[in-house]
């Protein structure tokens, strides 16, 4: 019985460390499909039981572990990150940037967020398809840019395993 693929176990295992050991509290992220890494973490938090957060528009700051859990008055992404930034708790929140979310003063309470000196660490990771941060943002992230997976399949060739 196969509790998992192992591969997207290991895939989201190894994110998840290299955000956890980033030295900066804010991490970009750059991936081709933002959608496949959420739900990647999403079994990931399942498993493992790990205080993953995603933002939606339409809801807010959403547990991963459990759906139903959503973080009150986080619907607008000031909210959500004025919520992050007074939270005490270790979390990793999951923030897809899409159109004009990156406002100056969302930018500026970012900056402060990694600025603080913090009992409790905490990382936001901002996904983003298109690799566009504002200039004045990126220097305060820890940037992390995921490889597609070769789409071959491994065979035995002469004793070798080839693509």
């Amino acid at each position: 019985m196969l509790a998992a693929d192992p591969i997207e176990v290991d895939f989201a295992n190894v994110l998840y460390q290299a955000i956890e050991e980033s030295p900066n509290a804010i991490v970009a992220l750059y991936s081709r499909s933002v959608t496949e890494v959420i739900k990647q973490f999403e079994n990931f938090s399942r498993r493992g039981g790990r205080s993953i957060y995603r933002w939606a528009p339409d809801k807010g700051l959403i547990s991963l572990r459990d759906d139903a859990v959503t973080v009150p008055s986080t619907r607008r992404i000031a909210e959500a990150l004025r919520h992050i930034q007074q939270n005490q708790h270790f979390a990793v929140y999951l923030l897809p940037l899409m159109g004009q979310q990156l406002t100056p003063p969302n930018v500026a309470q970012l900056r402060q967020i990694s600025r603080a000196v913090q009992t409790a660490m905490k990382r936001v990771v901002l996904l983003t398809e298109d690799g566009s941060l504002p200039a004045t943002l990126s220097d305060y992230c820890a940037h992390l840019q995921l490889q597609p997976r070769s789409t071959a399949h491994l065979r035995m060739r002469d004793g070798r395993w080839t693509r």
